[in-house]
C-alpha cells in the first residue's frame, strides 16, 4: 500500500507498507439499513437509509449542576413533605438549555421554544444553539393530522435542509415519571428555595425543581445517566396549555415544497416502500468531501478521485484538500 502526503511546507513524501488484504467492504451495512425518509434539496429528491451500530452515535453530555445540589451550603432537608407536582402534558414554554460533553470537551448552550398539544398530538421544538462558537438550529415539528414529522437542520455553511418522516403517534409523555418520583430535598439558589423531586429507572435519573407555591410550573429539569450524560433545561416562561398561536404548528416554508398535502396522500405514499440500494464494491468516482473535527475545531474540504477493484484488491484515493 502506497500513500503520498504533503506536509505544511508543501513537501511531498511517500509511505509504503505491506497490504495482504482483504480490505473491508464499504457498503455491507446497507443490507441492514432501514428506510427513514425522503429529503428534497433544491428540487432533487433523495431516499435516506440509516443503520446505527450500538454505541456508535452516542453523544454524552455532562453538567456540573449536581455539585450545586449536593453542596452543604445550599442544600437542606424540608421539614414537611411537600405536595407532589402536577404538570400538564400540554404546554408551551421558553427554555434555556446547556449540555457539556466531557469526552469531547465541548459545551452546547442555547434557548428557544417548545410547544405541545397532547390532545391533538402536535409538538414543536425550536432551539437556537451554539457549539464551538458556531450557531446552529434544532427544529422538529410533529403533526399527527398530517401523519408526518418535519426536521430542519443546518450545515456548517449555514445552508438549511428539511427532511420528513412518518409520525403516527402517540408521542411519549414528558411528566409521567413525576407520579413515581421521590422528594429529595430543598435547594437554595440566591435565596430562592426549590423542592427537588427525583426518579431513577435503570441508569437514568430524572430531576425536577419546583416552587412549592406553584406546583403546576416546572423551574428546572435534569436528566442524568450515571454521572455521564446530563442535560439541563431551565423554564423561563411556562404556560400549562398548548400554544395559542396556530402558526406555531405551521409547517416551515422550507418543508412545504416537498410535503404531501393530506394524510390520505401520505398513506398512499407509504404503501410504496422504495427499493433498497444495491451498490458495487468495485467502482470509480469523482467526489467532494467535507470533514469537520469537533475536538480540534477545524474543517477540511476537498475533492478528487477514488477507484476500487474489489476482485483484485486494488484501491486508489487521490484527493486535493485544504
Amino acid at each position: 500500500m502506497t500513500m503520498i502526503n504533503r506536509d505544511p511546507r508543501m513537501e511531498k513524501y511517500c509511505d509504503s507498507e505491506a497490504l495482504t488484504g482483504p480490505f473491508g467492504e464499504i457498503w455491507d451495512w446497507v443490507g441492514l439499513a432501514r428506510y427513514v425518509a425522503t429529503v428534497d434539496v433544491d428540487g432533487n429528491k433523495f431516499d435516506i437509509w440509516n443503520h446505527t451500530v450500538e454505541g456508535l452515535l452516542i453523544i454524552s453530555y455532562f453538567y456540573l449542576l449536581h455539585l450545586l445540589i449536593s453542596s452543604p451550603f445550599l442544600f437542606s432537608l424540608a421539614q414537611h413533605h411537600p405536595q407532589r407536582p402536577v404538570l400538564s402534558e400540554s404546554f408551551n414554554a421558553e427554555i434555556e438549555v446547556q449540555f457539556v460533553n466531557i469526552p469531547g470537551q465541548y459545551t452546547v448552550t442555547g434557548g428557544g421554544f417548545i410547544g405541545r398539544d397532547n390532545k391533538n398530538l402536535n409538538q414543536v421544538v425550536n432551539l437556537q444553539l451554539t457549539k464551538f462558537e458556531y450557531p446552529s438550529i434544532y427544529y422538529q415539528l410533529k403533526r399527527h393530522d398530517l401523519k408526518q414529522m418535519f426536521t430542519v437542520t443546518e450545515d456548517i455553511r449555514g445552508e438549511k435542509y428539511c427532511s420528513r418522516g412518518p409520525f403516527l403517534g402517540p408521542f411519549g409523555e414528558v411528566w409521567s415519571w413525576v407520579g413515581h418520583a421521590k422528594f429529595a430535598g430543598v435547594v437554595d439558589v440566591d435565596g430562592s428555595k426549590f423542592d427537588t423531586w427525583n426518579y431513577t429507572e435503570g441508569i437514568t435519573t430524572q430531576s425536577l425543581w419546583i416552587n412549592r407555591s406553584h406546583i403546576h410550573r416546572p423551574v428546572r429539569y435534569i436528566s442524568e445517566s450515571k454521572n455521564v450524560n446530563i442535560s439541563v433545561a431551565d423554564f423561563k416562561i411556562y404556560h400549562a396549555n398548548p400554544p395559542t398561536d396556530p402558526d406555531e404548528f405551521e409547517v416551515p416554508s422550507i418543508c412545504q415544497e416537498t410535503m404531501l398535502p393530506t394524510a390520505k396522500h401520505y398513506m398512499n405514499f407509504t404503501q410504496h416502500h422504495p427499493q433498497r440500494p444495491v451498490l458495487s464494491e468495485s467502482f470509480n468516482a469523482q467526489i467532494e468531501v467535507i470533514y469537520e473535527s469537533i475536538p480540534g475545531n477545524y474543517t477540511v474540504t476537498g475533492e478528487g478521485f477514488i477507484g476500487r477493484d474489489y476482485k483484485k484488491l486494488d484501491q486508489l484515493v487521490n484527493l486535493q484538500t485544504k
